[in-house]
């Protein structure tokens, strides 16, 4: 009995211990920085690292190209904006000479819908790319994670359509309530 009571207070302070991850607040994962090659990546480079990291299956890397295809365009236009830019052009906008290049949150907005059925890697795609992705060209207000249901939002680490909403309960979306 006194060897299971060690070993169940040993795990609790090892897990004290355990270093844990940034999470914003709404619980997505923060990216880190993970080393100096992943700082001059655009969106496309940066997807296909994502998507080696997460080991996603080729069906799957499919709608991540999509969206980083996109976002590459927008980059390339950032970037040369840039550096047309004077000093005092950049400091009137809070841009630093070395600076990572963040995209403009205005402009054309990019609705996804990710379906398919159980198992097929839907919650892998988000967390392990598309999240990470979104977070680090477009910063904490360019990515809005829903699901219908709550236990899918609480793996994407998001909300119910229904909370962003702020539908309640007994409320519908007939063309006459709305």
């Amino acid at each position: 009995f006194r060897s299971r009571e060690e070993t169940t207070l040993t795990r609790e302070h090892d897990a004290e211990d355990a270093p844990r991850e940034a999470t914003n607040e709404v619980g997505v994962e923060l990216a880190q920085e993970e080393d100096t090659e992943c700082e001059a990546m655009g969106p496309v480079d940066y997807a296909k690292h994502l998507c080696d990291k997460g080991e996603l299956t080729k069906e799957q890397r499919g709608p991540v190209a999509l969206v980083a295809r996109d976002m590459q365009v927008v980059y390339k236009q950032e970037v040369a904006r840039r550096a047309n830019l004077t000093d005092a052009q950049r400091q009137s906008e809070g841009i630093g000479a070395a600076e990572h290049v963040t995209l403009p949150l205005k402009g054309r907005r990019l609705w996804l819908l990710l379906y398919g059925g159980g198992g097929c890697g839907k919650t892998r795609i988000i967390n392990f790319v598309l999240a990470k992705l979104f977070r680090r060209f477009y910063g904490e207000k360019g990515l809005v994670l829903t699901a219908f249901s709550n236990k899918a939002s609480r793996l994407i680490r998001g909300k119910t359509s229904h909370h962003l909403t702020k539908m309640r309960g007994g409320q519908s979306l007939t063309m006459a309530r709305l």
